[in-house]
């Protein structure tokens, strides 16, 4: 099976000493049909013959050789879909030194062209890839430096922090106190029963008249109430009472 039977359309045609050659476009790379390449080398049995080179050195054509499905047209013109040993110019190079035709050198050198274009090929890609490599790594510089720059100014923000003066714990105010339980906090008054009527009298109050603490004893209210509610008449009596002579 040779180019002529492929209804492929990523391939061309090459002319190799007035004899046209399929070149096949596989992934960016030329690939070339094994019938070609039997036919170019002046092979009996082109494709059988080159295969038969290429199961007896598999090993030798690792990387140089990929299988590949194309559409063919038979006798019948019923198009099928078949897999295809190609070989890459690598590839038939080698198949150029193992036949050892009379063909094989003229093929070879022809065939070096498209190791030109792949070596051409291969230089622009290692440039882009420079390219890239160099544009990354300025975009890391610039990144690095920002970086650098971030920290100084957090540890200087963080330095500033531990400069500043801690602020003082402001504490509650304390609760005002209850003079109607306790005239004064600070004194402690000790009274009896006359001072607390002559207190009630000389206050002249509608509320505690002198009859008011009297009827408090007779109701033999509990000595601790008593206190109480002495403690808040005089409270409420603080205005109109003079209580600097109590001691």
């Amino acid at each position: 099976m040779t180019g002529k039977d492929l209804q492929d359309k990523e391939i061309r045609q090459e002319v190799f000493e007035g004899q046209e050659i399929s070149v096949l476009e596989l992934d960016g790379e030329e690939c070339f049909l094994a019938g070609d390449i039997g036919v170019a080398l002046g092979l009996e049995q082109p494709r059988k013959q080159v295969l038969n080179i290429f199961n007896r050195h598999r090993e030798e054509f690792a990387g140089f050789h990929r299988v590949t499905k194309l559409v063919t047209r038979h006798k019948d013109q019923i198009s099928r879909t078949l897999k295809y040993t190609v070989f890459n110019p690598e590839g038939v190079v080698l198949l150029t030194l193992l036949a050892r035709t009379p063909k094989s050198t003229a093929l070879r050198r022809w065939v070096s062209k498209f190791l030109a274009r792949d070596m051409e090929k291969l230089r622009s890609h290692v440039h882009a890839l420079e390219g890239r490599v160099r544009e990354d790594h300025a975009k890391l510089k610039r990144l690095v430096a920002k970086l650098g720059n971030t920290t100084r100014l957090l540890k200087r923000a963080q330095a500033q922090l531990a400069a500043r003066p801690k602020p003082v714990e402001c504490l509650p105010p304390p609760p005002e106190p209850d003079y109607r339980f306790s005239p004064d906090p600070h004194r402690v008054i000790r009274i009896n029963s006359a001072d607390v009527l002559e207190l009630i009298g000389s206050a002249r109050s509608p509320k505690y008249d002198r009859g008011w603490f009297s009827r408090l004893l007779a109701a033999q209210t509990p000595t601790d109430q008593v206190l109480q509610k002495v403690l808040n008449a005089l409270a409420d009596l603080r205005p109109f009472l003079n209580l600097s002579g109590l001691n």
